[in-house]
């Protein structure tokens, strides 16, 4: 997963990323994350932290293969929750096909609020 603020990359690859203190809140105008929801790698529990260092009205992309939303059914529960939170809003999910060799990747895109 990476972020980038004005040329500066930064760069995370935990579920709590070690730079948040570092991060000041509302900081990014978008965040992209592709392929990061997968085993070893990302777990639903960072998304609040991805909430917080983007800019309220910012965009949020992932991208998660579709056989991934099964092995980590918590995923698309917890956006919803956060959405009934009014942390951030859907504005679509559509379906990636021939993400992968071997399937399809789902795509959802969030507003922050």
């Amino acid at each position: 997963m990476a972020w980038q603020e004005r040329g500066e990359l930064c760069t995370c690859s935990t579920s709590k990323p070690s730079m948040s203190a570092e991060t000041h809140a509302y900081t990014y105008d978008a965040l992209c994350t592709a392929g990061s929801f997968s085993d070893g790698h990302l777990k639903s529990d960072c998304l609040e932290e991805m909430i917080r260092i983007v800019k309220s009205g910012g965009v949020i992309c992932l991208i998660v293969k579709e056989a991934f939303l099964e092995e980590y059914e918590k995923l698309e529960p917890r956006m919803c929750e956060l959405q009934d939170k009014g942390l951030w809003e859907r504005v679509s999910r559509s379906v990636a096909e021939e993400y992968v060799e071997n399937g399809n990747g789902i795509i959802f895109i969030y507003k922050v609020l």
